[in-house]
């Protein structure tokens, strides 16, 4: 069968720009939905990404396209959805690179750490790098300065308002100790008076008081201890994970 030279030369020459036109529409649409990412629109730059992988299944550079997907799925904090398909792909890491499969367990470490779930993220960091990392991780009993809640409670307890001052809540604490010497001042003062009702309506006021003092010392330990792990964490995220998640 003869074939119509005019046809044969069309069919070659799609054959040999077709390819290099859907190259560049994926080079076009990549950099737009990195443009997106580094423009902090992570809506859209998911949204471009998934169009991308369903576009190109059998590109080359998709890990790529899974980092900065579950990067966007960090900044939007879907993280159940960034670990499910993080897992998914720790499932088969023969189909990415070595250091495809470090900047997803970094972002998964990450992750973990924004849910304040440092055991999770200390599990997923430990089994996977080792060095000052491992041993500089910031777990609680790495971290120096935490105080004891149950402590501040004992000491509000035993002395009205002087919990606050374990987490350097200076100004609570001289409130909540003038605030129940007034109370206890008043009770003492009235009741000599022999003014039943009044002596127990400043009672039933200063029992209240005390107790949300003793609670709220505890509350505020607890306040303080994790913004000492807040900036230990942001401190080892800065010197282990940033410098290859950030974009």
């Amino acid at each position: 069968m003869k074939i119509n030279l005019p046809i044969a030369l069309f069919i070659s020459f799609s054959l040999l720009v077709c390819p290099t036109i859907r190259a560049n529409d994926f080079q076009r649409q990549y950099d737009y939905s990195l443009k997106l990412y580094r423009d902090k629109d992570y809506y859209r730059s998911n949204s471009e990404i998934l169009k991308l992988e369903f576009q190109y299944p059998r590109q080359t550079r998709l890990s790529d396209i899974k980092i900065y997907n579950l990067r966007n799925l960090l900044y939007l904090k879907h993280y159940i959805e960034l670990e499910n398909q993080a897992f998914s792909i720790l499932q088969t890491p023969d189909n990415y690179s070595p250091i495809t499969i470090q900047e997803i367990l970094k972002i998964l470490t990450l992750s973990y750490l924004k849910q304040n779930k440092a055991k999770d993220a200390f599990q997923v960091w430990s089994n996977s790098f080792q060095g000052d990392s491992v041993k500089n991780f910031p777990q609680e009993e790495n971290i120096e300065g935490l105080i004891d809640p149950q402590k501040a409670g004992w000491y509000s307890t035993i002395l009205p308002g002087s919990g606050f001052l374990l987490s350097e809540n200076y100004g609570k604490a001289g409130t909540s100790f003038l605030l129940n010497a007034l109370f206890i001042a008043g009770c003492i003062n009235y009741y000599h008076q022999k003014k039943w009702g009044i002596t127990a309506l400043l009672l039933f006021f200063e029992i209240g008081w005390y107790q949300g003092g003793i609670k709220a010392s505890i509350e505020y330990a607890d306040i303080y201890n994790q913004n000492i792990i807040k900036i230990y964490q942001n401190q080892w995220i800065d010197q282990y994970i940033n410098k290859t998640v950030q974009p």
